[in-house]
């Protein structure tokens, strides 16, 4: 174990940002349970499911079903078309952007990032869909993108209600804390590293008890001690 990684103070800290960040959501959540009720084909909700209970009941009308879909897919085409490259790097001087060995590179690093963004394995297209329709549904939505070692990019689209969002002075996000379903201790290994865990969730990994469950906060927020030199 890394005693740098556990460090008590800044977990206490970040559990009381925590506590401040739920109660600054809360007045939403009950509106944001009504819009469940008019969706309920989204994956995750505000609104506890039993596995297998069936939902929408009081569905009459399903336009704005369909028009949630329409909006996600029209928003994901002219964002991010699949069909054609729209990631084109421009520096923010326009004299280098002249020079026809610049534009060669930035049309090179551009179909470079657009293969890494769109290879299978990363899940992008899917995770756009899905963060579109969340984007229509509640105002906003948040989207997971990360790395595997040795395997690239992914991206997955997180619903709302395991997020909390937090923004700084000039209204961008500067801090996103979330908290879904317990996971399991292997996943939690194979996310952060063996050093990184807790006393008690490396004992489960020695004892053989991969499926033990853990109940963790991924804290996403600016390093204010990084070495800027």
């Amino acid at each position: 174990m890394i005693d740098a990684l556990q460090d008590e103070t800044l977990a206490k800290s970040d559990m009381r940002e925590h506590e401040r960040m739920k109660a600054a959501r809360a007045p939403w959540e009950s509106t944001w349970r009504e819009i469940d009720e008019l969706f309920p084909d989204g994956a995750g909700g505000f609104t506890p499911q039993s596995p297998g209970a069936i939902r929408g009941q009081q569905l009459y009308d399903v336009t704005h079903l369909t028009a949630a879909g329409r909006f996600a897919a029209a928003m994901l085409s002219i964002t991010t078309p699949e069909q054609e490259q729209y990631i084109r790097p421009r520096f923010l001087d326009p004299e280098i952007n002249k020079l026809r060995s610049v534009q060669l590179w930035c049309e090179s690093a551009g179909a470079r990032l657009y293969a890494m963004r769109h290879a299978v394995h990363t899940g992008f297209t899917t995770a756009a869909i899905e963060d579109w329709d969340q984007t229509g549904r509640y105002g906003t939505a948040p989207m997971w993108t990360d790395a595997i070692e040795g395997r690239g990019l992914f991206y997955r689209a997180l619903h709302l209600s395991s997020c909390y969002i937090d923004v700084d002075f000039s209204g961008l996000v500067n801090r996103v804390h979330r908290q879904g379903d317990p996971r399991q201790v292997d996943e939690l290994e194979d996310m952060f590293g063996y050093d990184a865990l807790t006393p008690k969730m490396q004992k489960a990994i020695e004892d053989k008890k991969p499926h033990t469950t853990f109940e963790v906060i991924h804290v996403i927020a600016p390093n204010r001690d990084r070495d800027e030199d």
